[in-house]
């Protein structure tokens, strides 16, 4: 029997009737002992309360809820007939169960509300409570690092996938194990926040639920470059780098701008972990670097436990020499372009540089020399290997794969953004290499025009994008503006990139070189040109689709940047043409 006292204290603290109405309530109970009234009886006489809140305060006192058998949810908020209180979703009738006896696939109503619009795969999911965390539901594991496992999760708020990273803490872990790695979640997590770059994977919340703390992250559908260096060892082949060259630079050259913005933040971050793992390549074949785990800030000075353990955190295979010192003075953006070295390493080679493992490679990385790449791929016999490695551009190639690898940092390249400008300038000679039989030139650009795949003279398949008629240059005036003479046209470019990125603008019109497109939103902007969304899908637009007054308007109008008055319209296409 439910004690009056708590009944009512219950109310009184749930605002539902004052403490003088409930002492008079009690009195009216106690001279009515002799016969059987409910105080509950009193109070609805009364009309200070109804029967819904009686039942909404037993409930939550017998730690009990409405439950729908046909939704299989909880009901939070009935609704109301002759009939009694029915599921506000189905208008099916509902009972009272005990919270530790609900079916383990239910949903609360808010989920079931936010989850209507989720696609089935989604939902089927949901229907496993543990799929679950907060507004979040697991979808399926896409991978696991050393610092937790990664899924591919629906966030119920935004209504879209994110990549979802998640540090279980549990009872069975060492607990300074499990502290070190929250810490590398946490850093992270701050260090990938401040990170807004194309060919970043971009963040865009950190947490903790209950016992679970997360990072989430845009969902990229792709690969770790990892995975095809793998595959290709697996079938036989040295390395996926000879079957198309010009992708695997594109890729490299992608993570070299992204170690150039990182290393020129107001505080530059240097990643310490970069490997094939930690490079995602999307379907369109853009890279993206992820996992700062372990990154460090130059501009902070090491944490006493950090100078006092003078830990080696990185992975053997790519960790440079003064990471394998330890001392954390002497790690920079140096650092990064070792790991960048030691990824065109393998690809050249098909092999990482040094074999053995732990304690052998991080040796051999203070030591020795590695061997040239381009010997190593030449002994596997294969021609098309000996073809490719002929050529100018591989000696090129080799000669900057080898000079990040220097033992002495000061002989490394003195910036991502070198490094980067030398791979550009190379692909430039690839590509020309590449070039098919037939020419592109008239091919006009068309949204639902698919990149053709065409064989060379001689070689594998390669994919060439289309490129449409170039018009004369526009002879626009200069454009008024606040900002000093002297920037160029490509850094200005860059910070319309930049802009596009933040602001991610919708337009009532993008007007092309051959063509308009009405009602877009443009979702991303990289150094290739736009990713926007037109008609329930996306699609890329290369920057030399855009007209020059397009690229004025877009920049000055729709993004609000001041065009330096130096900069006409037809200096923004000569440097859209550059690129």
């Amino acid at each position: 029997m439910m004690d009056d006292k708590e009944f009512g204290c219950a109310l009184v603290s749930a605002g539902l009737i004052g403490e003088a109405d409930l002492q008079a309530a009690l009195e009216e109970r106690r001279l009515a002992a002799p016969r059987f009234v409910f105080l509950w009886d009193i109070l609805i006489r009364r009309g200070l309360i109804s029967q819904v809140q009686v039942d909404e305060v037993l409930a939550a006192l017998q730690n009990r809820r409405r439950y729908c058998g046909a939704c299989k949810i909880g009901v939070l908020a009935p609704q109301i007939t002759h009939e009694g209180e029915r599921c506000g979703r189905c208008g099916g009738p509902i009972s009272w169960n005990m919270l530790s006896s609900a079916p383990k696939e239910d949903w609360s109503e808010e989920t079931v509300l936010m989850m209507e619009d989720a696609p089935e795969p989604v939902r089927e999911a949901g229907r496993n409570r543990d799929s679950v965390l907060g507004k979040f539901v697991l979808v399926e594991e896409a991978g696991r690092g050393g610092c937790g496992v990664v899924y591919k999760a629906w966030d119920l708020v935004l209504g879209q996938h994110v990549a979802l990273k998640l540090l279980r803490a549990t009872s069975d872990t060492d607990p300074e194990a499990q502290r070190r790695r929250l810490k590398d979640l946490l850093k992270e997590a701050r260090n990938s926040i401040r990170l807004r770059h194309p060919h970043i994977v971009p963040t865009h919340d950190a947490g903790r639920i209950g016992a679970e703390f997360f990072i989430s992250m845009d969902f990229i559908e792709g690969e770790p470059l990892a995975r095809p260096i793998h595959r290709a060892r697996r079938q036989g082949a040295v390395s996926p780098f000879y079957e198309n060259p010009s992708r695997y630079l594109e890729i490299l050259r992608d993570v070299a701008f992204a170690l150039h913005h990182a290393h020129t933040l107001a505080h530059p971050i240097v990643h310490c972990d970069l490997k094939p793992a930690n490079v995602l390549v999307d379907t369109q074949g853009r890279g993206y670097v992820m996992d700062f785990g372990i990154a460090q800030s130059t501009a902070q000075p090491p944490s006493e436990e950090t100078a006092r353990n003078g830990d080696i955190q990185g992975t053997p295979a790519y960790i440079a020499p003064e990471q394998v010192q330890g001392e954390r003075k002497g790690i920079g953006p140096w650092t990064d372009l070792y790991a960048w070295g030691a990824m065109l390493y393998e690809l050249l080679a098909g092999r990482t540089m040094f074999d053995g493992q732990g304690m052998e490679l991080l040796f051999s990385a203070l030591k020795e020399a590695p061997k040239p790449p381009l010997a190593r791929a030449r002994a596997s016999g294969q021609e098309a290997i000996k073809q490719i490695a002929a050529l100018p551009y591989a000696s090129a190639l080799e000669s900057l794969c080898l000079r990040c690898l220097s033992k002495t940092p000061s002989e490394r390249p003195r910036s991502a953004l070198e490094v980067a400008t030398e791979i550009e300038a190379l692909l430039g000679t690839v590509r020309k290499g590449e070039a098919p039989v037939q020419t592109l030139e008239d091919l006009p650009w068309n949204p639902e025009h698919t990149e053709p795949t065409v064989r060379l003279a001689a070689g594998p398949a390669i994919t060439i994008p289309p490129r449409a008629r170039q018009k004369d240059p526009d002879p626009a005036e200069p454009v008024p503006g606040s900002v000093p003479e002297g920037g160029s046209a490509e850094e200005f470019l860059g910070r319309v990139i930049e802009q596009v990125n933040r602001m991610k603008p919708a337009m009532d019109s993008l007007e092309l070189v051959d063509s308009r497109v009405s009602q877009v939103e443009l979702l991303r902007a990289t150094r290739r040109g736009l990713i926007v969304f037109h008609q329930e899908r996306s699609m890329d637009v290369p920057w030399s689709q855009l007209t020059p007054r397009q690229l004025v308007a877009l920049a000055r109008d729709v993004l609000q940047l001041e065009l330096p008055e130096h900069l006409r319209a037809h200096r923004l296409q000569a440097a859209v043409d550059r690129r």
